[in-house]
């Protein structure tokens, strides 16, 4: 393991990396039942720098992260640089069971993508205090890699009689690629933060296993769970409660398009009979659900402007939808994908 230098603790910076809006796309959970997995995620699992315990974000401590103190080279001509927690694998949960939290969009791919193999992501809502402390994390980072800047891209080459001009500070952070997103009050939109979910069992260009995560289906009732059954990625629809465990991939990556941190969805309990919209709902409180079925003929009566359609489970977005996921991945809502060129260049890295 190399070497690594471990920063002082730090207080963030109140400057945050530049953020922006985009959209991502749900995935059709009929083409995504993976098969059973061949190698399983873990906190620390093979390959890693040693069994790493899973800290919530509201537990992170700035003056345990450390980073390395040399680039490394990756597969597709992209870098790492090592980032380690108390010594080891960064493993992070947005909460702990009892607790949950909401997924508002099913795991998908980029908008538009027709390639078999693109990277699924999914996005978890998170509180506002862990937006902050992420956002913390996030700022110390740029901070203490920042002497890297020029190393990571090469500095260019120099005009004739001038000093060679490297990188500005504002230049790196602005390459910075956040996996975070801000509450939007406007449309309703909590805090969220985006996890790399692998759907494939064996990656088609290494001929490898991939590390697919572990899926658990279970109820919460009343501060337990029954007990956990197997779940597939397919179960990640949107709506679903989970509470989820991600794992740091690699270290800090710099690709042609950015740098930044990649985490790989590791296990998720799903919680399936909490399911369902996080929106406005109707009291009913002050009324008696009966045991009675509504009449077929009564229901189709009203012809008023529909509901949000679902199918299978997956909310069809209209067009006006402003969906909170940016920049990586290529979820843009005018369905460009200048960003899968950097899951392109970390493809195989795991």
């Amino acid at each position: 393991m190399p070497a690594t230098a471990t920063a002082p603790a730090a207080t963030a910076p109140a400057a945050a990396a530049k953020r922006g809006w985009g959209a991502i796309a749900g995935a059709d959970r009929t083409k995504d039942l993976a098969p059973a997995p061949v190698r399983t995620g873990g906190a620390g699992g093979g390959g890693d720098t040693g069994p790493s315990t899973v800290i919530t974000i509201d537990e992170l401590d700035l003056g345990k992260l450390s980073v390395g103190k040399e680039l490394q080279e990756g597969r597709n001509g992209d870098k790492f640089l090592e980032l380690l927690y108390d010594g080891k694998r960064l493993v992070i949960a947005p909460c702990k069971l009892p607790d949950y939290v909401r997924c508002p969009f099913a795991a998908g791919p980029p908008k538009g993508s027709t390639d078999p193999d693109a990277s699924y992501s999914i996005v978890c809502e998170i509180t506002v205090a862990q937006f902050d402390k992420w956002t913390a994390l996030e700022n110390w980072l740029i901070e203490n890699t920042k002497q890297f800047r020029d190393k990571a891209w090469g500095a260019p080459a120099a005009r004739a009689g001038k000093a060679p001009k490297g990188m500005t500070e504002d230049e790196y952070e602005n390459k910075f690629k956040s996996i975070v997103r801000p509450a939007n009050v406007e449309m309703g939109y909590k805090p969220n933060m985006r996890f790399f979910v692998e759907h494939k069992a064996m990656n088609s260009k290494t001929g490898k296993p991939n590390r697919l995560p572990r899926i658990l289906k279970t109820h919460l009732k009343g501060g337990g769970i029954t007990k956990p059954i197997a779940g597939t990625v397919g179960d990640l629809t949107d709506n679903c409660a989970i509470a989820p465990v991600a794992g740091l991939n690699r270290g800090i990556y710099f690709t042609s398009v950015g740098w930044g941190m990649k985490f790989r969805l590791e296990e998720g309990y799903v919680l399936t009979n909490l399911g369902g919209t996080t929106g406005p709902t109707v009291d009913t409180s002050g009324v008696t659900i009966l045991d009675e079925e509504t009449p077929e003929e009564e229901a189709t009566r009203f012809t008023g402007a529909p509901a949000l359609t679902y199918s299978d489970n997956k909310r069809q977005r209209a067009d006006g939808d402003i969906v909170p996921f940016p920049q990586m991945l290529g979820q843009f809502d005018d369905g460009s994908n200048g960003q899968q060129a950097m899951e392109q260049l970390l493809d195989g890295d795991d």
